[in-house]
């Protein structure tokens, strides 16, 4: 659900950028409306502005939080708080989603398919 100052965090894993991509795809109504994406079913997500999401499939993977979050907006910020309570990770990850301004509030926590693995680590304020 939309929270301003507040970035909710996915980590998983995946074989490429395609399989990332295809699951972030969003799609839209005929009427223009939101019909969201594979990654939002999944998670049960009604609706995110998709202009504060960030996403990166990464070639190298990593059970480092810092590894993954840097160079992401605000990593100077999320990094230590995001590590305050999921480091150290138990186990690698090469593929990150977050959403910005938004604070996640669903029951789902993993979802898997043959092709990606995603889970939901929490959410913390990027704002000082």
């Amino acid at each position: 659900m939309e929270e301003v100052g507040i970035v909710s965090l996915w980590l998983g894993k995946t074989d490429s950028l395609d399989s990332l991509e295809n699951i972030l795809q969003i799609f839209y109504s005929e009427d223009g409306d939101f019909a969201g994406s594979t990654f939002t079913k999944a998670f049960e997500i009604d609706f995110y502005d998709e202009d504060f999401r960030e996403a990166e499939f990464l070639a190298q993977s990593d059970n480092n939080i810092e590894g993954l979050l840097k160079g992401f907006s605000y990593d100077s910020v999320i990094i230590p708080r995001f590590a305050e309570f999921i480091s150290p990770l138990n186990q690698n990850f090469n593929t990150v989603i977050l959403l910005f301004n938004f604070r996640y509030t669903g029951t789902v926590k993993a979802w898997e398919t043959e092709e990606l693995y995603l889970e939901y680590f929490g959410s913390v304020s990027y704002i000082n």
